[in-house]
């Protein structure tokens, strides 16, 4: 299937961090349990691990199990502008009720091509915020609710992966919004 976004919403993950301001619901924006991250190679694979926005430049590692090391929205924001971090990323607490999808190499930006298993699941999570991930390639559902398991679907490929407290991971955030879903 080939979807083509409208043109008020590149399909590129180049755009700012400012512009990640206005895109990302006020209902998320509003918890306090925002990470930076950067890319770090480990083990020839490009990771993303979550960096604590109140380490003060030290780019000290944050937990995405521990409150003490996540911040509100506008500080992850301004510690990822000011030490030119690659993003942000959202921590899923015991009381925030999210889940949060992660759909990896399901689109193809270029062509507009998108994953029929992909397809279906966007079409089944419309009326939720989605947006594409850091790798242009993916998606990131966010939606109210518990799952009822978290981690990577199981068989061959892992395409899809569920989060949900007590998860011990954490979701990059782009704002870069996909525009067949609810804002």
């Amino acid at each position: 299937m080939i979807l083509n976004p409208d043109s008020s919403s590149s399909a590129s993950v180049n755009h700012s961090l400012q512009s990640a301001v206005a895109s990302i619901p006020a209902d998320l924006t509003a918890l306090p349990q925002w990470v930076c991250w950067q890319y770090v190679e480990i083990e020839g694979k490009l990771k993303k691990p979550p960096i604590d926005p109140k380490s003060n430049g030290k780019l000290l590692n944050a937990k995405s199990n521990d409150p003490s090391t996540w911040a509100s929205f506008e500080t992850a924001v301004a510690t990822a502008e000011r030490l030119n971090l690659a993003g942000i990323g959202l921590a899923l607490s015991e009381t925030d009720g999210l889940t949060g999808l992660d759909l990896d190499h399901v689109f193809d930006p270029a062509t507009g091509e998108l994953d029929p298993l992909a397809h279906e699941v966007l079409k089944r999570f419309a009326g939720t915020y989605t947006e594409i991930s850091p790798g242009g390639d993916g998606f990131r559902i966010f939606c109210y609710g518990k799952a009822l398991r978290s981690g990577k679907v199981k068989g061959k490929r892992k395409w899809i992966e569920e989060y949900t407290h007590p998860s011990r991971r954490y979701l990059t955030v782009t704002g870069n919004h996909w525009p067949s879903s609810a804002t």
